[in-house]
Order: structure tokens, then C-alpha cells, then sequence
């Protein structure tokens, strides 16, 4: 009973932290609704937490895309511009292309980090995952190198 209470409380002042942050000018009744708020939204994350099981442990790979992952959203934040402007109409060319992208040493916790690491780059996005590979719609129609790495 002890650890869940804590587990709320931590939940609760790490969202009303990051609701003040976001306050301009933070009075008490501002104060006082984030914790009216985050407390049930603190018991819903431990919840939620719960019902999910485990935490699904990065494999060992997961540093090195990570590394690659700076790199990866400098250069798509470059293919942006010009991939928004073909897919409004104003640039000739396509918007991107579909590809699978093979996971080696399949087992679901590297999909999973992959697909999440993929898909924090402006670049590339996992549409659909499973245990072998991974389905990306990217806006180069050459794999990053971020793709690469996960695919070894």
C-alpha cells in the first residue's frame, strides 16, 4: 500500500512539475488544479503501468541507436521542408516510401525499441511491428542510417 501511494505521489508531482513548467506565471489556483488533475492521472499511470506487465528491457543495441538518433533528426529535419512542399502539391516527386525494415535476433523487446527509436526521427516512422521486422514509411527512398543499424 505504502510503494503505490509513492508510486502516485511520484506520478502526481512529476505532472504537475511539468504542468508548471509550462505556466507562464504560476499562481496557487494553477497549482491547485495540476494537483487536482494529476492525482488521478498519477493513479491511472500506475494503472496502466500495472495492466502492461513487465517493463520491456532494451537490448543491448538500443545505446548505439540511440548514438545514431541525433544525426538522424538533423538530417530529416533538412528533408522536411521539401518532403511537405511534394506532398502539398508545390514540388514535384513523392512523399516517401514504404520498405520493411528486418529485425535480426527477432524477439519482441528489440522490435519494439527499434520501432520506437525509428519512429522518433522526423524521417521515418514504424507502421506496423512484429517479432521479424518492421514496416516504415521514411522520406528518403534510401534506408538511414539508423535503418541500417537496426536491421544488423
Amino acid at each position: 500500500m505504502i510503494r503505490a501511494v509513492g508510486e502516485v505521489v511520484a506520478w502526481s508531482v512529476v505532472l504537475v512539475g511539468v504542468w508548471t513548467a509550462t505556466l507562464t506565471v504560476a499562481t496557487g489556483g494553477d497549482v491547485l488544479v495540476g494537483v487536482l488533475c494529476a492525482v488521478p492521472v498519477g493513479i491511472v499511470a500506475r494503472l496502466a503501468r500495472r495492466a502492461l506487465g513487465p517493463p520491456v528491457r532494451p537490448p543491448a543495441e538500443a545505446l548505439r541507436w540511440l548514438a545514431l538518433l541525433p544525426a538522424a533528426v538533423v538530417g530529416d529535419l533538412f528533408r522536411l521542408p521539401p518532403a511537405v512542399l511534394r506532398a502539398a502539391g508545390r514540388a514535384p516527386g513523392g512523399t516517401g516510401e514504404f520498405r520493411d525494415v528486418p529485425v535480426v535476433r527477432p524477439d519482441s523487446a528489440r522490435a519494439t525499441w527499434a520501432a520506437w527509436i525509428l519512429s522518433a526521427s522526423p524521417g521515418s516512422y514504424a507502421v506496423d511491428v512484429d517479432d521479424r521486422r518492421l514496416r516504415v514509411h521514411a522520406l528518403s527512398d534510401r534506408p538511414s542510417h539508423l535503418e541500417r543499424a537496426v536491421s544488423r
